[in-house]
Order: structure tokens, then sequence, then C-alpha cells
């Protein structure tokens, strides 16, 4: 089906998709007379949430996708998924920054000429700033 241009594929779910993921309606049981039939939602995804997700929203969409599908599918269908996956993301990135900073203080970069000493130490704080996020990434919401 092509809309504005845009071609949309019908899931068995009920979900008009476009190719760029771009969710249109859904179908939901509505009564006509008193017959229940199935019919279109409207449900235009604001663009906002259309922007790409980075690694830690990655990670926690396909976690959820495959430990509480459940939960995936009923945010998916209030559109309200990308938009709590990229606030998600948002938090553990600071949350990151803020561990990168803690780990710094308590262990302050070497006093050194050398790049590469710098850059190994610097890496090393990014890592166990990682680690520490990963703990909180695995949290469904």
């Amino acid at each position: 089906m092509t809309i504005n241009g845009e071609i949309y594929e019908v899931e068995n779910n009920g979900l008009l998709r476009s190719q760029s993921n771009r969710i249109l309606y859904k179908q939901e049981i509505s009564e006509v007379s008193g017959t229940p039939i199935l019919a279109p939602q409207i449900e235009i995804i604001p663009e906002a949430d259309n922007y790409p997700l980075g690694k830690y929203g990655r990670t926690l969409m396909k976690y959820m996708e495959e430990n509480y599908n459940d939960r995936f599918w009923e945010l998916t269908l209030e559109g309200t998924l990308m938009k709590k996956l990229h606030e998600r993301e948002e938090q553990l990135s600071e949350m990151k920054l803020s561990f990168m900073e803690q780990i710094e203080r308590t262990n302050p970069r070497p006093i050194t000429d050398e790049i590469l000493v710098t850059a190994r130490h610097m890496e090393w704080i990014a890592q166990q700033a990682e680690e520490m996020v990963r703990e909180e990434l695995y949290q469904p919401i």
C-alpha cells in the first residue's frame, strides 16, 4: 500500500509499517451497530521518535523483544516504545558520563607526555563505566 509516496506493509499483528519502520496505524476491535469489527485506528508517530537509537537503545529494544515480548508489543502498539527507549538511552548515557567522572576523581589521569599512556587510562575508565552501566541496562521499561 502506498500513502503519500511511502510504501507500507500490513503485518500479521495488524500494524501498518513503512520501510523506514514507521507505524501508521493499528487495527482494533470496534463495535458498529453492536457488531464487533476490526477497524483501523490512525496513529501518527511524532518524527522526534524516529531518529535512530544508539547502542543502549538498540540493546534494550532487543532485550525487551526477546525477554519481555508482551510489554514490548504493548509499548509498540501504544506508540510509546521509541520515546521510552530514547529516554532510557539518554539516562544511561548520562549515567556513564557520571560514572566516568567518579572513576577519574579516584583514579586521576597520569601526568605524562606519552599520549598512549593517557589514552589507555581513559579507555580503562570508559570500560569501567560501561560495565557499571551494563548492570542498569537490562531493566525493562
